[in-house]
């Protein structure tokens, strides 16, 4: 079972998350996701960090995302 201190590398993270690398990377960026960083300067995410988003996500209702561009319909 997994501890609630124990360090992820970041595509550990993101799979625990359900999230691709490059969101969870965003996530870091803006601060909603508390990361350290190795001397080397990779991102590690404590497995409790990434519970307590997933926690606060359910709780979140989901935001409409961008509406789709209309296909432009074929003149043949």
């Amino acid at each position: 079972m997994a501890e609630p201190n124990d360090l992820l590398s970041i595509s550990e993270a993101a799979r625990v998350a359900g999230l691709s690398i490059g969101w969870l990377r965003t996530l870091c960026d803006q601060g909603r996701i508390p990361v350290e960083r190795t001397q080397k300067g990779y991102r590690l995410f404590r497995r409790r960090d990434i519970d307590k988003y997933l926690k606060e996500r359910e709780k979140t209702p989901p935001q409409p995302g961008r509406p789709r561009k209309k296909e432009k319909a074929s003149t043949q």
